[in-house]
């Protein structure tokens, strides 16, 4: 499992197949975050997202996908992994592997 370190702003994490494991979220505890994240190297239109709302008062939050929007039982992705997050002070952490 590969760890993507913490991240702010949207971001390329993979540009290949690979597995997408989850997603830890936190915020500033006075903005929401929106957060996606889809299976796209952005080469083409992403393939499926993944849409999640934290409120400000969740302060973290973490999304585990085995299985669910991404095929396979790690969560697999085909295109690799792009992460787009809004709210002033939100970051993230994704876990993943690449093949």
């Amino acid at each position: 499992m590969i760890i993507s370190g913490q991240k702010a702003g949207n971001r390329l994490i993979l540009r290949s197949k690979g597995g997408f494991y989850g997603i830890l979220i936190t915020v500033d505890g006075d903005n929401d975050a929106i957060v996606n994240v889809y299976d796209w190297g952005l080469s083409a239109a992403p393939d499926a997202s993944a849409k999640m709302l934290i409120p400000r008062n969740f302060r973290v939050r973490g999304i585990n996908y085995y299985g669910g929007i991404f095929a396979g039982g790690r969560g697999e992705v085909t295109n690799g992994i792009y992460v787009t997050i809004t709210g002033t002070g939100a970051r993230y952490v994704v876990y993943y592997d690449n093949d």
